[in-house]
């Protein structure tokens, strides 16, 4: 599948720290100081609460769930709009989000932003935002096979901007030559998976 749309993630400001202070688990002084800390260093002590109180995950769990519940909502975000939600994160599509404060101290931040989407299956993705000419993967790691993404990217791109001729001309020869040599670009993302089939998914959506 693909899709040509605004796609932007966003998540909970500092999730954990907020959702504990919003329920009075720490109070000002002790969210003040966690803020303070770099984001590493807060989830471990964030880590080391829950581990000395284990109720606590909980709190933090049931936080992020409603506090997801109510940006869907008051927002008025439908199913074919999300993309994908993610503990704290809600992928939406082609939706405007205008309500970001869930409370005086939940608040959502756009995190990233993309013009166009290749969905292999559920778990392999790639994401491209065409502005500022970048991709994501989710579920394998782009610099396993850097010149097969230039490629896919190349291709999305042609495709955002209806360029038909050069989306044509480029999918046919990669595919030809993974035929020949799966391995012609580079190694496969995963092993269960041959980087003929993703090419050959991926024309299949554009062409």
């Amino acid at each position: 599948m693909v899709i040509i749309s605004p796609i932007v993630e966003y998540d909970i400001k500092n999730a954990g720290t907020a959702i504990f202070y919003d329920k009075g688990v720490i109070d000002k002084k002790r969210y003040d100081e966690l803020l303070s800390m770099e984001k590493l260093q807060r989830n471990i002590q964030i880590g080391l609460m829950i581990k000395e109180n284990p109720e606590l995950s909980k709190i933090r769990s049931d936080g992020i769930k409603k506090a997801v519940e109510k940006f869907i909502a008051i927002n008025k975000i439908s199913n074919h709009n999300i993309l994908e939600i993610a503990n704290d994160a809600v992928w939406v599509v082609g939706r405007s989000v205008h309500k970001v404060h869930m409370s005086e101290n939940i608040e959502f931040i756009k995190k990233q932003e993309f013009t166009s989407l290749f969905k292999y299956n559920k778990r392999m993705l790639i994401y491209l935002n065409s502005t500022t000419d970048t991709i994501k993967s989710r579920g394998f790691k782009i610099e396993k096979n850097e010149k097969l993404c230039d490629i896919i990217k190349e291709i999305l791109n042609s495709y955002e901007y209806n360029d038909k001729d050069s989306m044509y001309e480029l999918c046919h020869e990669t595919i030809a030559n993974l035929k020949e040599d799966d391995l012609y670009y580079g190694p496969k993302f995963t092993e269960e998976i041959t980087n003929a089939s993703i090419i050959s998914k991926l024309m299949k959506d554009v062409l």
